[in-house]
């Protein structure tokens, strides 16, 4: 995933009262039903109470049952003039958990959703189902789902909602220390940076592409204001990243970077030894090695004391966290998009 709702961070945990949110909901649902009443000028009158019934329903699913008396051409028209509608009410009340860049395409295409919109908007559905009814609402919608579109489209929808979920349950813990107003932009940023965090996390655990990993740690380097030059020396060629930038006493001085995209297995000394003798090699006085994983005991002696900063999976997801929000969004975007699993060759750089 990318990081459909994967992948995003906006402003931090706002807050407002109680009566304000009720209010902004209040004028929504207004400016809903003046929407239902201007689309249906060229629809038969009597159709505009259905469309207005299905804006206001907060279940998707419950669309199919709520009007059995409409069917046919009526029910395609009621169902194809309620859906931007719909999305767009629940965008503003904060009732789906989407990506902003998302929102932003929907606003565009005036609220009416693509297949991948679709997906998106489902997944943040099923994320959301609580309480006791949970197994039977959840097995509502896969039914739907595979009934509506195939059984991969439902597994598609699951997975996205997976990455999603355990982001949904922290905000959620989040708003009952803050209080029932939790104003909705909330919900597009706090959800949407756990849910960040959660798959930079999960992608660190597994085998990335080493020249995605190379790329993350080049694109993080230029945030933090330096010179960054990717080598493209290769898999296991050594140093992968160069770094310069002036020093307070206007010195330039020159970084190497050794990035190993490695998630099961820690570094050992040797690696973090060679790449301190390519640093005495060259006259580079300072050097970062940046793996996935974690460094071996022996790995943290050896450059304990030198110019040659270790750097962890789960320090480097620490450093991603406290970039500007704008700037780790860019971050997630690039590197969580399309297949950022497979390792590319390092002589063809085609994917293997």
């Amino acid at each position: 995933m990318a990081l459909d709702c994967g992948y995003a961070i906006t402003n931090e945990l706002h807050k407002v009262t109680s009566s304000v949110t009720e209010f902004q909901i209040e004028k929504s649902n207004s400016i809903i039903s003046t929407e239902c009443s201007r689309k249906v000028v060229f629809m038969d009158r009597d159709l505009s109470s259905y469309i207005t019934k299905l804006v206001s329903l907060d279940k998707l699913y419950d669309w199919g049952n709520s009007i059995p008396e409409i069917t046919g051409d009526d029910r395609k028209k009621v169902f194809s003039e309620a859906t931007p509608l719909w999305v767009k009410r629940m965008i503003k009340e904060g009732k789906l958990l989407l990506h902003p860049e998302i929102i932003e395409e929907l606003r565009i295409h005036e609220w009416f959703p693509t297949e991948l919109h679709k997906k998106m908007i489902w997944s943040s559905i099923v994320c959301q189902l609580d309480g006791k009814e949970q197994k039977t609402e959840k097995a509502r919608i896969r039914k739907i789902i595979q009934e509506k579109y195939n059984n991969d489209w439902w597994e598609d929808v699951y997975n996205r909602a997976g990455l999603v979920w355990p982001a949904w349950d922290r905000f959620r813990k989040n708003v009952l220390s803050v209080g029932s107003g939790t104003h909705m932009l909330a919900i597009h940023s706090s959800v949407v940076r756990y849910a960040m965090q959660d798959e930079f996390n999960e992608v660190l655990k597994m085998e990335m592409d080493w020249k995605r990993f190379e790329a993350l740690c080049h694109q993080y380097f230029q945030y933090k204001d330096y010179e960054s030059q990717l080598t493209g020396s290769g898999a296991d060629g050594g140093v992968d990243v160069v770094l310069k930038r002036l020093s307070p006493q206007g010195k330039l001085v020159k970084v190497y970077v050794q990035c190993k995209a490695w998630s099961n297995q820690k570094v050992g000394v040797k690696a973090v030894r060679e790449l301190y003798g390519v640093m005495a090699g060259d006259q580079v006085p300072v050097g970062v090695f940046i793996t996935a994983s974690d460094f071996t005991d022996d790995a943290k002696t050896f450059a304990k004391g030198k110019k040659l900063q270790l750097i962890s999976g789960a320090r480097l997801l620490s450093l991603i966290s406290q970039l500007p929000e704008e700037e780790q969004q860019a971050l997630a975007s690039s590197t969580l998009a399309g297949d950022y699993k497979t390792p590319t060759c390092p002589k063809c750089d085609i994917r293997m």
